[in-house]
């Protein structure tokens, strides 16, 4: 039964254990956050040993997959005692958490375990230098599983109660809100991790799809792609397998496993249908194969090896081969992996069709030798725009001095319509570019356009009922005569080039319509580089859950912009803003209903700033805001209009509502302060600030609760 004296006690303790989880949820190391959990346990609890454990990912207990332990640490241990211990987690015959369920004693959140209820605990466990017969026996243990939802991404071990006693549920009551906490904080640091490496990964695959495009030699290519895998995936075999005639050959290969040991003969040459790649090649579909040993389609060539990863390379409808990678650990590979895999096999088709189609116009004679100048300028070109407006001046250059302007239609997959992306010498267009859009009925006149180019002149368009209107609402004249060239992908009309006269009708040739349909393909491989260079440009630059720029851009971008300021003498505002107790959202409802959360707030910043302001996602729930051209008074109004709109934002959690901290730091670029010191009193005033709102809310929260009578009293008081 408990007493005053232990109630007391108990809530003492959970407010100190309450306190620290506040600070472990700060951090963003898991070394530091392991380090601070054992040591709070060892200085506010009876356990004088500590062992925590985290598995290399999260693992369901009932499922039987194998837990792997990334990180260990250990506290009041002696050095023979964790190196015994660090020798069983090494060799993977640690007590599974399955059987610590099915076996222990559920006690306060946690499960009591003694050698009568797991026999090996003696042998793989640590004799404590506690025990009272009948209370806590020297090999006890009381294990808390670290919980993802219904997986366990790790576990705490306590041991040798100082006390010599087991402790009651009500003394753990405030141990399992701490282990809560640090479970919550551990996650957390993950989740940031897991973004942050597919950020750098994802810059990696950036930077190898310049490379690519740079490569004449296919040995070159397969040696590069295989060097990139091993900076940005985890791995023991990668293999790539190019198609010739109807089966693959191996062209690129790589282990960390020994050699000697993989039967590398297996794999010299696949058959269509032999083997997981096989597969691949023949439904020019993914596969991701968790554990190996139940997919029939496996053919062994290491016994150790437990995943596989294969995707297939194609351009187009071409398929051209197989990008493999294998690992000895079940459940190795993830959909980011697939995802960035896919990525990677893109552009090496890309860069091989390149190749392949560089090789075939070294064979042209004279009359194609622009191509080749027009591939390597493409290939130098890195902008989505940049290169749409190389092919425009190519296609001039090529029917000179027939033509003297163009310009490009795109489609836009998201919004469902084609807009003018680039131009050249269209001044009348230039204004409008991307104002301009046309619907995909708008082209179905133009039937020629979904087979080959065609030709048009200004009175056919003018006389045509749905082309006259088109130009009729865009307030233009169409030029006197136009090439129209479609550019596709898959079928699918992606683009259309112009190459126009502005001002002589009938001035074009089914001759020059010839030479135009000569640069159709090496159009439609430069377009595919590009949208796939802006896509991963897009993708590296910013976060992929709120999607807001990241730290990456940030700091290139803070840069730039005090360049600039400081040259025109003008201020720059950066607003330091966190939400303000996010983890209750996580906590209460869970990741996913925080991420959207996370998502939503995010998006309001964005579009309650100026378009020349910047959003970065910082880290967490943390978020900075770059303002060009703004001093501190304006910047604080902005923000204060910001919050207040926030907070009247109903987010849609069981009647919780959301608010914001901000701290903003103005400065003139010409003293030239360093950024750390700019984030310092932007970080400083945030606190500040958080801290006196916080003051406001209490006074606020006590003068609505005072009771009548003490009313009254204060009226008296008045009164006398």
């Amino acid at each position: 039964m408990s007493t005053p004296v232990t109630n007391e006690k108990n809530h003492h303790l959970r407010q100190k254990l309450l306190d620290i989880g506040q600070e472990i949820l700060q951090q963003r190391d898991v070394s530091t956050i392991l380090k601070q959990v054992a040591q709070a346990i060892r200085e506010h609890s009876p356990f004088q040993l500590v062992a925590i454990i985290l598995f290399k990912r999260a693992v369901d207990p009932k499922s039987g997959k194998q837990e792997r332990i990334a990180q260990m640490l250990t506290s009041g241990l002696s050095k023979e005692e964790e190196t015994k211990l660090q020798q069983v987690a090494a060799s993977g015959e640690f007590i599974p958490s399955q059987r610590i369920i099915q076996k222990g004693t559920a006690l306060g959140g946690g499960y009591y375990i003694t050698p009568e209820m797991i026999p090996e605990i003696i042998p793989k466990g640590i004799k404590g230098k506690v025990s009272q017969p009948g209370a806590w026996g020297a090999y006890d243990n009381l294990y808390f599983l670290l919980r993802q939802g219904q997986k366990v991404i790790g576990r705490l071990s306590l041991g040798d109660p100082v006390h010599g006693q087991v402790p009651t549920a009500e003394e753990l009551a405030p141990m399992e809100l701490f282990v809560n906490l640090a479970t919550l904080a551990l996650e957390k640091v993950k989740h940031t991790q897991e973004l942050s490496s597919f950020q750098q990964r994802l810059q990696g695959i950036y930077r190898l799809s310049e490379r690519l495009a740079q490569m004449e030699d296919l040995d070159e290519l397969t040696t590069q792609a295989v060097e990139i895998i091993r900076e940005h995936f985890a791995y023991d075999h990668v293999t790539l397998f190019l198609k010739e005639g109807e089966t693959l050959v191996r062209r690129g290969f790589h282990t960390n496993l020994p050699v000697e040991e993989i039967r590398l003969e297996r794999f010299e040459r696949l058959a269509p249908g032999q083997g997981v790649c096989g597969w691949v090649a023949q439904h020019r579909q993914p596969a991701l194969v968790g554990n190996v040993r139940k997919d029939s389609r496996y053919l062994s060539g290491h016994p150790a090896i437990y995943s596989e990863l294969a995707v297939p390379i194609k351009e187009k409808d071409e398929f051209l081969g197989v990008l493999n990678i294998e690992s000895v650990e079940e459940d190795a590979f993830t959909h980011d992996d697939l995802e960035l895999l896919e990525a990677l096999a893109r552009q090496l088709a890309v860069g091989m069709s390149n190749i392949r189609q560089r090789q075939r116009l070294q064979e042209i004679v004279k009359e194609q030798e622009w191509s080749n100048r027009f591939l390597q300028n493409i290939n130098a070109t890195e902008g989505f725009e940049e290169v749409l407006t190389m092919i425009i001046q190519h296609g001039i250059d090529l029917l000179s001095p027939k033509a003297d302007a163009g310009n490009f239609l795109v489609w836009n997959g998201s919004k469902k319509v084609f807009e003018f992306r680039a131009t050249v010498n269209r001044e009348d267009l230039g204004p409008l570019k991307k104002k301009i859009t046309l619907k995909q009925e708008d082209l179905v006149e133009l039937t020629a356009l979904a087979h080959e180019p065609v030709i048009f002149t200004r009175t056919f368009q003018l006389t045509h009922p749905e082309l006259s209107a088109i130009w009729k609402r865009f307030g233009q004249l169409p030029p006197a005569s136009t090439i129209a060239v479609p550019i596709r992908e898959e079928e699918q009309v992606i683009a259309v080039l112009s190459i126009n006269n502005l001002d002589q009708e009938g001035i074009f040739t089914q001759d020059d319509v010839r030479k135009l349909q000569v640069l159709a393909p090496e159009i439609e491989l430069a377009l595919s580089r590009a949208r796939d260079h802006e896509r991963f440009r897009e993708l590296a630059l910013h976060d992929s859950l709120t999607g807001t720029y990241n730290r990456h851009y940030f700091t290139d971008f803070i840069l730039k912009e005090q360049e600039r300021a400081r040259r025109s003498s003008y201020p720059i505002s950066l607003v330091m803003v966190d939400m303000d107790h996010f983890y209750e959202v996580n906590d209460r409802f869970g990741h996913t209903e925080g991420d959207r959360v996370l998502h939503e707030v995010a998006q309001r910043l964005m579009n309650n700033v100026r378009t020349s302001d910047i959003v970065v996602r910082y880290g967490g729930d943390e978020f900075l805001i770059i303002m060009p051209q703004t001093a501190r008074a304006k910047a604080e109004e902005v923000m204060q209009r910001l919050r207040q709109r926030l907070e009247k934002w109903d987010p849609k959690l069981s009647g919780m509502r959301i608010s914001i901290s901000f701290g903003v730091s103005s400065w003139m670029p010409k003293g030239r302060p360093s950024l750390e010191l700019v984030l310092e009193k932007a970080d400083e005033f945030m606190y500040h600030r958080r801290r006196a709102s916080s003051r406001a809310r209490r006074a606020r929260k006590q003068a609505i609760t005072a009771t009548p009578r003490s009313r009254s009293k204060a009226k008296s008081s008045k009164k006398r």
